[in-house]
Formats: structure tokens, C-alpha cells, sequence
């Protein structure tokens, strides 16, 4: 038996399928706003957490630093305070590097370095192969940097409403 799970955003419910026929839709708008708050945190916190959940190097076998955890964090939280639409940081697959991997990480270095966003990127990728590693760790080990952490805040837009409001909004 498999269950497939669905988000219905414009009617606020996730919608369970099974195979073998059975079906439940769990409505958001009959939950209490409390439990609707802190669902929205829990959901935040594992998603700040799941960004930060690298996997060994696999050819040194070095865990990620604590500080390597962080900036994946904080890359994706300030995404989302930024005011963006979207659940997701991955792009259009445009090749701009804009909003694809390591959009605002990217565009930062870019900044700093006095370099186009692609060629931030192609070295990034030559700099991962010689190590055995992946563009992401790097741009995560990037992102600690207190000139790339200053030029993230100055690049990232700032939300249209303010966010407590929106959240209030939010739970009805």
C-alpha cells in the first residue's frame, strides 16, 4: 500500500490517497488558530533544519561544521523574509544562477568579487570537482563570510508587509 499526499493551497488542505482506495483531507480551516501557529513554526524549523542536513564528504569523510550548518540556515530563512512567493529557492533552470542553487549566496560572491553570477558559478563547480565536493557545501562555506553575509542583507529584498501582520492574516 502506498499513500500519496497532496497540498491544495487554495482551499487550505492536504489531501491523503491511498492505493487500495481510502482517502482523508485534513482541513486547515478547522483548525484552531493556536495549533495553526504552531504548526507554522514547526514547519519552518524543519525546514530551516532540513536545509542544514548534509551529508558526510564523501571522499575526506569530514562532517559539516556547525558554522557550515548556520549559513544554510540562515540562507534559507532570509529567503523566506525576504517576502518570496515561492517554497522552493530552486530556479527556472534559466542557467542564470539568479534564483537557481545558491541564488542570493551566489549573486553576493558576485557582488564581492566584481564577477558575473555564471562565472561565480563555473568556478564554484571546477573548485567542488578538484575537491570532491558540491557546489552547494561551497556556497554554504561562502555564505560565512562577513563580506558575503553583508552583501546577502543589502541584496535581499525586503517583504511588502510587514511579517507579523501577514502571519495574524494568515490564521484567519
Amino acid at each position: 500500500m502506498a499513500i500519496r499526499t497532496s497540498i491544495d493551497t487554495e482551499n487550505n488542505r492536504i489531501v491523503f490517497n491511498s492505493t487500495d482506495g481510502g482517502s482523508y483531507t485534513f482541513d486547515l480551516g478547522r483548525v484552531h488558530a493556536d495549533n495553526v501557529r504552531y504548526a507554522t513554526l514547526h514547519g519552518f524549523k524543519q525546514r530551516l533544519g532540513d536545509n542544514a542536513a548534509f551529508s558526510r564528504d564523501s571522499t575526506t569523510g569530514r562532517s559539516p561544521t556547525d558554522e557550515e550548518k548556520m549559513a544554510a540556515i540562515r540562507a534559507m530563512g532570509d529567503y523566506y523574509m525576504s517576502g518570496a512567493e515561492g517554497w522552493t529557492t530552486r530556479g527556472t533552470g534559466s542557467g542564470s544562477g539568479e534564483s537557481g542553487e545558491g541564488g542570493l549566496i551566489a549573486r553576493a560572491v558576485s557582488a564581492v568579487q566584481g564577477i558575473p553570477v555564471q562565472a561565480v558559478l563555473e568556478r564554484l563547480d571546477a573548485k567542488a570537482a578538484s575537491l570532491g565536493t558540491t557546489r552547494r557545501k561551497l556556497l554554504n562555506q561562502l555564505a560565512t563570510a562577513p563580506a558575503v553575509r553583508e552583501k546577502m542583507a543589502e541584496l535581499s529584498p525586503r517583504a511588502p508587509v510587514d511579517a507579523d501582520s501577514l502571519l495574524s492574516d494568515l490564521m484567519g
